[in-house]
């Protein structure tokens, strides 16, 4: 009875249907990325209708809404650069000109997903678990590629029976991030259609082979190792065979067989010869700021790292102590090799940003003067770096910040907005600038950058509740942004416009 009841279910989602996506990670092949995009075969379902624009659209900003909403993600500059630089690189080569967005979820889960319109999220836990950013860039070369081979669309498909688009992409990240069963009030909405769903979005092994096939030629193309992927899932497989109840949940959503690894490697044998490269530290560093993120640098293997990394290991693990104002001058002390760090390795930012935060630390204990000896270099670094990685989410958050702590609010705001040509980085730079004018008593400002926040992640609601708020306050506060909110209002009015009291 309840298979005819799920059968009828399933066909019956499946009729008027406007399309959708999803996926998640895996392996790949040669030809050029457009060639092997061109050649691969329509895995999909023979009644699959044309992919509509404007509704993968919907549901893209539908489910970036949940994901920010409903969902741990990691705001740590330094971290989301690094993610977005390699990810956005190895986009760059997948043959398409289409969106992609990437976020980092803090889940200590070996995972990552790929949502509709191109939304891809990786798990911390996987970001930890990687020994070499090729073994991360083949991961998010396999999700680029369920992206352009529109696995979502191809697995499951949308249409009004199934509630509102908000409440379809909130169920779809609810299973694509931890493969859960979502909140009762969604499961209630959706009619208890979760379980079937979860089962439609496991991928299967036609869309993992074509993933496979496309994806290492993008990894490859992108740099990075060919032969990383099969190795990195052959490890995750023979880790976990003798453990069924530790098996990552990647595996549990896209299972390796070991057809599929000896596809991958022999895919990655016929490449032209890779040349290895010298690469940065700064996985290493990156893992070290997740790691301290989630208070776990305790766990950390020291005699690991170098002399420079574990420099870099102490000072975050002072970043996050709360000491007594007799210890400041120990702390300062650990600056030492910090700033000689910076100096030594001008090519690596992350060092230069982290000094940036130390003495934004003891700034906010009115302990500046104790780093008076570091405050000029530091200075200088973080604008050496800011003429060298003009795109470098980080170092452009923390020049700001080290200008406001200059007491310096204007420029620092400047250098914020500098930064907004990038789209990917709005939503960021905006809710900074937000927080600095809000630091500076403009409470409309900081309003009207927190509708801008918002809009970037597609969140209309929400900005037109915050670009009303920042056109009240801006009247009764006379801050003189008129100008900036009607202009706002005019160029998004389709979008942020209130609903008619009949819908």
């Amino acid at each position: 009875m309840q298979t005819t009841h799920r059968k009828r279910l399933k066909d019956r989602l499946y009729k008027r249907s406007l399309t959708t996506w999803l996926s998640a990670s895996l392996l790949c092949m040669p030809l050029s990325a457009t060639q092997a995009i061109n050649n691969l075969p329509d895995l999909g379902a023979p009644d699959l209708v044309e992919y509509d624009r404007a509704t993968e659209q919907q549901l893209g900003r539908a489910f970036t809404q949940a994901l920010h909403t409903q969902f741990d993600l990691i705001n740590d500059p330094e971290t989301l650069n690094y993610i977005r630089q390699m990810s956005y690189q190895i986009a760059s080569h997948s043959g398409q000109q289409r969106e992609f967005s990437f976020y980092v979820i803090n889940n200590d889960s070996i995972n990552a997903f790929a949502g509709p319109n191109g939304v891809i999220g990786i798990h911390t836990g996987l970001i930890a678990k990687v020994e070499t950013a090729d073994e991360l860039a083949s991961v998010i070369a396999h999700e680029i590629a369920h992206v352009t081979q529109q696995h979502l669309s191809r697995t499951y498909e949308y249409n009004s029976t199934q509630g509102t688009l908000n409440s379809f992409a909130t169920l779809i990240a609810a299973i694509l991030v931890g493969m859960a069963n979502p909140n009762a009030g969604v499961a209630t909405l959706m009619g208890g259609m979760g379980l079937n769903m979860e089962d439609q979005l496991k991928n299967s092994r036609e869309h993992e082979k074509e993933a496979d096939n496309v994806g290492i030629q993008i990894l490859y193309e992108s740099g990075y190792d060919p032969h990383a992927m099969g190795a990195f899932f052959g490890k995750l497989a023979k880790e976990s065979q003798f453990n069924a109840l530790q098996v990552p949940e990647i595996l549990r959503t896209h299972p390796v067989t070991l057809n599929r690894l000896a596809a991958a490697e022999s895919r990655a044998q016929v490449m032209p010869p890779f040349i290895i490269r010298n690469t940065p530290n700064d996985l290493t560093l990156i893992k070290l700021r997740i790691a301290a993120l989630n208070k776990q640098l305790n766990q950390v293997a020291r005699k690991t790292l170098s002399a420079d990394e574990r420099c870099y290991l102490d000072n975050l693990q002072e970043l996050g102590n709360t000491f007594h104002q007799t210890q400041l001058n120990s702390s300062a002390e650990k600056l030492k090799c910090l700033v000689n760090a910076a100096e030594k390795n001008m090519m690596q930012p992350l060092y230069s940003t982290l000094l940036v935060e130390r003495l934004m630390q003891f700034s906010s204990r009115n302990a500046k003067n104790t780093l008076n000896e570091y405050v000029k270099t530091i200075k200088q670094l973080i604008e050496y770096q800011q003429d060298i990685w003009p795109g470098n989410l980080a170092v452009r958050i923390r020049h700001a910040e080290l200008l406001n702590t200059l007491h310096q609010p204007e420029q620092a705001m400047q250098v914020l907005q500098q930064g907004l040509q990038q789209e990917s980085n709005q939503f960021t730079l905006n809710n900074y600038l937000a927080q600095f004018a809000d630091n500076a008593g403009k409470q409309a400002l900081a309003n009207y950058y927190q509708a801008q926040a918002q809009l970037a992640i597609g969140n209309y609601s929400r900005a037109l509740h915050f670009i009303e708020q920042a056109e009240r306050l801006n009247e009764q506060n006379k801050e003189g942004i008129a100008q900036q909110i009607n202009y706002f209002k005019a160029q998004n009015q389709d979008k942020i416009r209130k609903p008619s009291k009949n819908n």
